[in-house]
């Protein structure tokens, strides 16, 4: 996501969606998930990388849960406790993309349509997809399609910098933006 110091420039129109879940809900989420990956064979793959002098700074190294496994990995420590660290810090992430998501709307003044994913989350197997279908891409999709037939929206020209250059963005239809506002 961006960073305080860069700003975001585009020569298109564009339509965010932020796909929220509750907190508890996601952080649950998260925890399963992680334990699913170390089911699926993660502790072996991230062993296999294994390097002693490896740079734990840049690329397939800084991957959620590699960092905490390598230092399972060279004391052999408690695989419970790295697992603890791992879903912990994939937490803290999570945290700070939200932050910077509410930012995005908050200081930069740009337009988020936020569909709320808690409930599709809570259920499983075919209730889940259903519920993602009508909770999630349903709403996204009418999103995206008012956003590209311009239904009621306002043409905007925003200057940005650092080059100042004028760029055209879209406002959502006052329905979207009221809907999404009474969301949030």
């Amino acid at each position: 996501l961006v960073e305080d110091d860069i700003c975001f420039e585009s020569r298109y129109a564009y339509c965010l969606i932020w796909v929220d879940v509750s907190p508890p809900v996601l952080r649950h989420f998260v925890s399963v998930r992680v334990d699913q990956m170390v089911e699926a064979g993660f502790v072996d793959e991230v062993r296999g990388l294994f390097q002693q002098n490896a740079d734990y700074a840049r690329g397939l190294r800084r991957a959620i849960g590699v960092p905490e496994l390598d230092k399972f990995i060279r004391s052999e420590g408690k695989l419970e406790d790295a697992i603890g660290e791992i879903k912990a810090n994939t937490w803290n992430l999570t945290k700070r993309q939200l932050s910077k998501i509410r930012r995005l709307s908050d200081t930069r003044g740009w337009r988020l349509h936020r569909i709320d994913a808690t409930e599709a989350f809570k259920k499983q197997g075919l209730e889940a997809d259903m519920a993602w279908e009508r909770l999630v891409v349903g709403p996204a999709a009418m999103t995206v399609g008012r956003f590209l037939s311009n239904e009621g929206s306002i043409m905007v020209v925003n200057k940005v910098k650092p080059r100042g250059k004028s760029v055209i963005s879209r406002s959502p239809p006052p329905a979207v933006a009221a809907a999404a506002m009474a969301s949030s």
